[in-house]
């Protein structure tokens, strides 16, 4: 809630953002005590990822602000610790109804939203596009996409825990709230979850090929994307003016691509370095039509962990959902989540409201429930 809190522009709530790096020590530090206590069964998570934070931790050496690499990296190896272990141990303790309460609450923000629109739009308007009380209609838009793919993680592991009418309602908001905000990717993203839903219950073999054709006709189709929304008319709705480099995508890619390109390195310039290159050259960049961030989660790890960095998370992100490969829903929440960060750069951070969520979707993949006989005889009774 503090880092959701965080990201709103609203003056009032400016604290969060100064003391959320001591909340997340504090819960990161408790979270590695949690570890000491027999909760290393429910953290593979931290296996997984091994090779990314021997990377951030070897980038300290070649950053150009230690102090800034250093409180970043720290924020981020900490929570990869305390998410697994604080989501474990309380779903030990409280069972998955601890999960719809979340959920819940999950939809109470996305009213909240509604309501400060009711009386005061301009609180929840950002160059007329609508963020509700985040801080801009993208990271909206990256919290309702996570926010469906927690729900659906939720409901593979437990179907009945929700039922048809809420399922619905809740996915409702969502899809209302994605439609209003205009965030493309994340819509993009949330069709393509539906569509691999759907040929993954065809066959695995059709989903893949079907896969690998979205990528070439992706690229055809944004290629000719102007036509095709003239022609449906819908030039105002998908934005078209911002079409021609992605809303400056593409300028920010060409601009980090070009500092990794001159010196490929194995070990990076520290963790939060692409976000003080953007800073150092925000003229430059706003005087090409780009604002913001690279807009890319995995050229920012590259940039900042190095080669050795991207393997690293890559492979981690890979195995985490490998992990549960069985049920084949979980492939196409892999592929959203990967789309997702390829055109933001949300997963390359830690104290923002989008990568904690992320990391609860991956501890629920492997999290097993320890059924307690003696509790399930009374709940038979």
């Amino acid at each position: 809630m503090l880092l959701l809190i965080s990201d709103s522009r609203l003056e009032v709530l400016s604290f969060a953002i100064n003391i959320k790096p001591y909340i997340a020590l504090f819960f990161g530090i408790s979270g590695v005590f949690i570890l000491t206590k027999n909760y290393y069964k429910q953290n593979l998570i931290i296996l997984y990822f091994i090779g990314f934070i021997i990377s951030i931790v070897l980038s300290l050496f070649f950053t150009e602000d230690l102090l800034f690499s250093f409180q970043k990296s720290i924020s981020y190896i900490l929570l990869l610790i305390a998410v697994p272990a604080f989501l474990s141990i309380i779903l030990d303790e409280y069972g998955f109804i601890f999960m719809k309460l979340f959920i819940y609450l999950f939809c109470l923000i996305l009213i909240t939203g509604f309501v400060f629109y009711f009386f005061n739009p301009e609180i929840t308007l950002l160059n007329d596009r609508y963020r509700g009380v985040f801080g801009n209609p993208n990271g909206l838009g990256i919290f309702c996409l996570l926010f469906f793919f927690l729900l659906q993680t939720v409901l593979i592991k437990k179907p009945d825990l929700f039922s048809k009418k809420e399922i619905i309602l809740v996915i409702f908001l969502i899809v209302i709230n994605l439609i209003i905000t205009g965030s493309r990717s994340s819509i993009l993203v949330l069709i393509m979850f539906y569509l691999f839903l759907w040929s993954n219950r065809i066959s695995p073999m059709f989903s893949t090929v079907l896969l690998l054709l979205f990528g070439i006709g992706y690229t055809i189709l944004f290629s000719n994307i102007i036509y095709f929304v003239n022609f449906l008319g819908l030039e105002s709705f998908i934005r078209i003016d911002t079409l021609d480099n992605a809303s400056g995508r593409f300028i920010a890619w060409e601009f980090l691509w070009s500092k990794i390109s001159k010196s490929i390195s194995f070990f990076g310039k520290g963790m939060g370095a692409t976000e003080l290159l953007f800073k150092e050259n925000y003229q430059l960049l706003s005087s090409l039509g780009h604002q913001g961030n690279a807009h890319n989660s995995f050229l920012t790890i590259w940039y900042d962990t190095g080669i050795i960095g991207l393997l690293g998370f890559t492979t981690g992100l890979f195995l985490s959902f490998f992990y549960s490969i069985k049920n084949l829903k979980v492939l196409p929440i892999l592929i959203g989540i990967f789309i997702s960060s390829f055109f933001e750069s949300w997963l390359s951070a830690s104290l923002n409201p989008f990568t904690i969520i992320f990391f609860m979707i991956i501890t629920l993949f492997y999290y097993n429930e320890e059924v307690d006989e003696e509790v399930l005889v009374e709940e038979q009774n």
